[in-house]
């Protein structure tokens, strides 16, 4: 992966790894399409900003518990 990649294709390429596509990516965002986006790059997940610190916990809780 190149220096100073995006997100998007730094996630792509971590889901594409064999070894390492199990590790769960949860993206974090005030942009108003950050729904969009983790589809796009494949993320387990997303948490629009600015977010409650229970959704953060559960949103770990629920992907490291899979």
């Amino acid at each position: 992966m190149a220096a100073g990649c995006g997100g998007i294709d730094a996630t792509r390429a971590l889901k594409g790894h064999e070894a390492l596509k199990g590790i769960p990516v949860i993206y974090f965002s005030a942009n108003n399409d950050v729904q969009a986006l983790a589809t796009e790059a494949g993320a387990d997940g997303y948490l629009s900003k600015p977010f409650d610190i229970q959704e953060l916990e559960d949103i770990i809780h629920k992907h490291l518990s899979v």
